[in-house]
């Protein structure tokens, strides 16, 4: 015997259709959307952190010329036709060529609020000068014993940028400093007389970054070509490698700028790194991902409540057109289990000006026409009982006279 399939109702077949045809693709394209919005989310942060780190590299690198253009205006300025204070100074080193020249110096360290100091290495004769406010002066020192100070000696290099290293000229603190030097040449025989040091305090960075980098929660590092740090917030990393902060992604590759996501010190950090155009140096810049993910998250719970939104506007809305397609259609299955019980006189819906009202009207006629035919079928019955009947008596009339 054949299985009787099961009975499924028209509005549970319709909220099927709309959960497979509406539902899973709105799920579905809810989730690419939020895939992509993340993408971009994190690919804005780091345009972004790019875009900050250009400008920190450009503002240093425009400190930097700013201060050769400084030391070639000491070095070589004159005033009426008279030599610089500095050049006075190499040439005479009497003691009214070293008020003046120290003068010079102290105005340019003002200039730069106090953030540079000047040494004057003569190399004839004659006395050094030194020229850093604030400070003493370690009077035992020099840098001519130093590497950096005799390959700059030796080349023909006019400047020169030094990395970061210890100031030994001052004796209170050695603080880290990065060194403008620049040659000293006589003005009118074209002799090297002495050589100009500024040496730059790394506070420098913060002063000229500051408005940068006011309300980031962010890490600036500066590194060499050889990734060693050169400038970081926290000053005992100076010197080290950059993977001591920074670990494997302190090793990403050659490009001049680019950025990745990684786990730094247990954190997850987004680090970008940004090459100077005239240095060879990088700026990392990393900021804690945790704001982003907060973002990503919010992005998530927006997205899903959305979802949800819509799909449960939209199954209202498929309650009440199925409600309006199933109710009449469930009437009319009524009003026919009512014909087929033989109850021709129960009035079927058809006040709908559509296709079940169509429907209900043509089955409103076919009951009726049922209803005729089924008086016809009885009368006829009747007729044909009653004439039976009558040839059935006129057959006893008959039997009972010829008896």
């Amino acid at each position: 015997m054949a299985r009787k399939p099961r009975f499924t109702s028209l509005k549970t077949k319709l909220i099927l259709y709309f959960l497979v045809i509406s539902v899973i693709p709105t799920v579905v394209l809810s989730f690419n959307f939020f895939g992509e919005a993340w993408k971009l989310t994190r690919q804005n942060s780091s345009d972004l952190m790019l875009e900050v780190s250009r400008q920190i590299a450009q503002r240093l690198e425009e400190f930097f010329t700013d201060l050769e253009k400084t030391t070639l205006f000491i070095a070589y300025s004159t005033v009426t036709g008279s030599p610089s204070a500095v050049q006075e100074f190499l040439t005479k080193g009497d003691i009214t060529s070293e008020r003046l020249a120290f003068e010079a110096l102290s105005n340019a360290i003002m200039a730069r609020d106090r953030t540079i100091a000047i040494y004057i290495y003569n190399m004839g004769p004659g006395k050094d000068l030194f020229a850093n406010l604030g400070q003493p002066i370690n009077w035992d020192w020099t840098p001519r014993k130093e590497s950096w100070f005799r390959e700059f000696l030796a080349s023909d290099r006019f400047t020169t940028v030094i990395a970061t290293h210890r100031d030994n000229q001052a004796k209170a603190a050695s603080p880290w400093v990065m060194t403008h030097a620049r040659k000293i040449f006589d003005m009118d025989n074209g002799q090297l007389r002495g050589v100009m040091v500024v040496n730059v305090s790394m506070d420098f960075v913060e002063r000229i970054c500051g408005n940068i980098l006011a309300g980031r929660q962010a890490r600036l590092t500066i590194i060499d070509d050889t990734r060693r740090i050169l400038y970081d917030q926290d000053a005992t990393a100076i010197g080290q490698p950059a993977s001591s902060l920074f670990g494997e992604a302190g090793t990403f590759g050659p490009d001049p700028h680019g950025s990745l996501l990684a786990e730094i010190k247990g954190s997850s950090r987004i680090l970008t790194w940004q090459s100077f155009a005239r240095l060879p140096w990088k700026i990392l810049f990393s900021v804690s991902s945790e704001e982003l993910d907060m973002r990503r998250q919010l992005m998530q719970r927006s997205i899903l409540e959305t979802s949800l939104v819509i799909i449960a506007l939209a199954l209202v809305f498929l309650w009440i057109i199925s409600t309006l397609v199933t109710l009449p259609i469930k009437r009319l299955a009524q009003g026919m289990e009512r014909l087929r019980g033989g109850d021709f006189d129960s009035p079927l819906p058809h006040d709908s000006h559509d296709e079940i009202g169509t429907l209900a009207q043509n089955f409103l006629t076919m009951s009726q026409d049922l209803k005729l035919m089924m008086q016809r079928i009885r009368e006829t019955e009747r007729l044909k009982a009653a004439a039976e009947l009558n040839a059935l008596q006129a057959q006893i009339l008959s039997l009972i006279h010829i008896s």
